[in-house]
């Protein structure tokens, strides 16, 4: 097994997104976390997701679920994306469940909810990164960058 210092090394020796992605899901993976997805733009607003087409979406999904939570923009109703928009460090997906046992989840939310256990998604984290202000993003709007990751027992 490499050293974690071995394993930065190939990230920093990386000249593509894709070879620092591939390095990053097989981390992940020694963690238990089989399925991913890392999300961010630049051009949202506080509690605003920003246009899809203006996002980095990297992930490790089946197209299936892909298709259906990107292509059909319900990530904007996802409990753990809405999460991430207004927070920055990490949290349990069991936050949603919570909230949606205690009633206070909206009918998008728990739908969301429900997809994920028909596609198999069952557990995992979202962390949310802070975002470095800008001249578009300047900290009067500051919102973190949403990353979004999955890990569930196939």
């Amino acid at each position: 097994m490499k050293s974690d210092l071995d394993h930065v090394g190939e990230v920093l020796n990386c000249t593509r997104i894709e070879q620092v992605w591939a390095l990053h899901v097989a981390k992940m993976a020694e963690f238990g976390f089989d399925r991913m997805i890392y999300g961010a733009n630049r051009f949202h607003t506080r509690g605003k997701f920003g246009d899809i087409s203006d996002s980095i979406v990297l992930t490790n999904h089946d197209k299936s679920y892909i298709d259906l939570f990107f292509g059909e923009a319900l990530y904007i109703h996802a409990p753990m994306a809405i999460w991430s928009m207004g927070h920055v460090g990490a949290c349990s997906w069991q936050w949603a469940e919570d909230r949606r046992r205690a009633g206070r989840n909206t009918d998008n939310e728990n739908k969301i909810l429900d997809l994920n256990v028909r596609m198999g998604v069952h557990a995992g984290y979202s962390i949310s990164l802070p975002r470095r202000p800008s001249a578009a993003n300047p900290p009067s709007v500051f919102a973190p960058a949403p990353v979004w990751i999955r890990r569930m027992s196939r």
